[in-house]
């Protein structure tokens, strides 16, 4: 499986640390950088790279939403409570 990092990154673009995994794919890698987002909570987004290929960015209120989707929380077509997605 390809190797992918991950940086928290606060809103000014700086990042103070990275992670990597193996996942399968662009998509898995998203989801990834939702959950990773969660534990880094002065992280703006986090922004994902395959090599030097930019996968995504994956901002905070994205990822909120993303977790609400895996919690069952909320279902693809509703609003959440905050008006998002």
């Amino acid at each position: 499986m390809p190797l992918y990092s991950f940086f928290p990154c606060r809103s000014d673009g700086t990042s103070v640390s990275f992670e990597t995994s193996e996942v399968r794919d662009d998509a898995e890698a998203f989801i990834q950088a939702g959950l990773l987002l969660q534990q880094h909570t002065t992280a703006a987004y986090v922004a994902v790279w395959l090599g030097d290929r930019s996968v995504c960015s994956v901002p905070r209120d994205v990822a909120s939403v993303q977790a609400a989707l895996i919690r069952g929380r909320l279902r693809i077509g509703e609003r959440s409570a905050d008006g998002g997605a």
